[in-house]
């Protein structure tokens, strides 16, 4: 008994030692803008690649075989794509469950990776996943695949058209 007692005694010891080293941690908002400092895409072909960890998507130059590290850009949370249509980009930014509404489908321009547009889902919703429908009739269309949450009882399930 004695031997535990002196051992987490050590341990605290340690963790206000590592505390003290560290400094205090200010307060401050933590969720806020990153400046984009990206450079636009040189012309040519590319592929787009998004990075979930990083919350980035970078050029890849087919022409030159290697990634473009300067026109790296941020994107909005658990990023999902992208797809294309026309000379439009799309991504899916999916992980919203404050009651904001962050969910959404965002559009970007292939030639400088800047959000042009967003179009937003509930909260909860988890847009996951989208399909291109190349209807004749109707170009432009797309479904996104809505997985809800157990936040909300999957209340969110289900499909939505949208018009891009």
């Amino acid at each position: 008994m004695r031997a535990t007692r002196i051992r987490f005694l050590r341990v605290g010891a340690l963790a206000l030692i590592a505390l003290a080293g560290c400094g205090m941690p200010e307060q401050r908002d933590t969720v806020g803008t990153v400046p984009q400092t990206s450079a636009p895409v040189p012309s040519g072909p590319h592929l787009y690649c998004i990075t979930n960890v990083g919350h980035t998507m970078v050029a890849f130059s087919l022409a030159e075989r290697r990634v473009l590290p300067e026109t790296a850009r941020f994107l909005d949370l658990d990023p999902v794509g992208p797809w294309f249509e026309g000379d439009m980009g799309y991504y899916l930014s999916r992980v919203e469950s404050s009651g904001a509404g962050g969910n959404a489908l965002i559009k970007f321009d292939p030639k400088t990776i800047v959000e042009l547009d967003r179009l937003n889902f509930p909260s909860n919703s988890n847009p996951n996943s989208m399909l291109m429908l190349p209807l004749p009739n109707h170009p432009g269309l797309a479904w996104v695949a809505l997985r809800g949450s157990t936040f909300d009882t999957f209340s969110s399930d289900g499909i939505s058209v949208v018009t891009l």
